[in-house]
C-alpha cells in the first residue's frame, strides 16, 4: 500500500476536524504575518500578573482563536487583528507557539523542516527574503512554498485541537 504524502495527511487531519485545508492555511498566514509585524514593531507586553489573571487570559483568548476558526477568514479580518493584538501583549504566548512548533517538529516525514521554515519566515525579529529562505531551508522554490503551506496547515490545526481539548477538559470540570 502506498504512503499518503505528507500534505494529504494534515489535510485529512482538518477535514476530520470539519475544516477546509485551505483556509486552515489562509488563517495561519495571516495570524504568523500580523504576529510577525507586530513583534517587530516591538507591540510591549503587560506587566506580569497572577496565575488566575494568566488562566482568565489563556481562557479568553482560547475562546477567540476558537471562534475565529469557525468563521469564513475573508470576513474575520479585524477580529484577527484584535486576536493578535491581544495574544501579543500576554507574557506567555511566545511558549505556546513555540509548544506547538515543536509538536509538529515530531510530525514525519517533514516535520523538522515545517519547524525550520516557520520559524525562519515568522518568529524572527527581522524579515528575510525568500532568496534568504529558500537558501536556509535548502529548498528550490516550489519545494519551499509546498512545504511552507503545509507548515502552516498543520501548525493551524495542530494549534486548533489543542485549543479544543484544552477547551473540552474545561467543560469537563464545569469551567465553561
Amino acid at each position: 500500500m502506498r504512503q499518503l504524502d505528507a500534505y494529504k495527511r494534515i489535510a485529512f487531519m482538518c477535514e476530520q476536524a470539519d475544516f477546509d485545508p485551505k483556509d486552515v492555511y489562509a488563517l495561519s498566514k495571516i495570524l504568523f504575518t500580523l504576529y510577525q509585524d507586530s513583534k517587530i514593531a516591538a507591540v510591549p507586553r503587560k506587566s506580569s500578573i497572577s496565575k488566575e489573571e494568566e488562566t482568565l487570559q489563556k481562557q479568553k483568548l482560547r475562546r477567540e482563536f476558537l471562534a475565529i476558526m469557525r468563521l469564513p477568514v475573508s470576513e474575520s479580518f479585524e477580529r484577527q487583528k484584535a486576536f493578535v493584538w491581544d495574544a501579543l501583549s500576554v507574557e506567555w504566548i511566545d511558549d505556546k507557539i513555540s509548544m506547538v512548533i515543536d509538536k509538529i517538529s515530531n510530525f514525519p516525514p517533514d516535520g523538522a523542516i515545517y519547524k525550520k521554515i516557520l520559524e525562519l519566515s515568522y518568529l524572527q525579529n527581522h524579515y528575510m527574503s525568500d532568496l534568504e529562505l529558500f537558501e536556509a531551508c535548502n529548498l528550490r522554490k516550489s519545494a519551499f512554498y509546498k512545504k511552507r503551506e503545509a507548515a502552516l496547515t498543520l501548525f493551524g490545526i495542530t494549534l486548533w485541537n489543542y485549543a479544543e481539548a484544552r477547551e473540552q477538559e474545561d467543560k469537563a470540570l464545569g469551567i465553561v
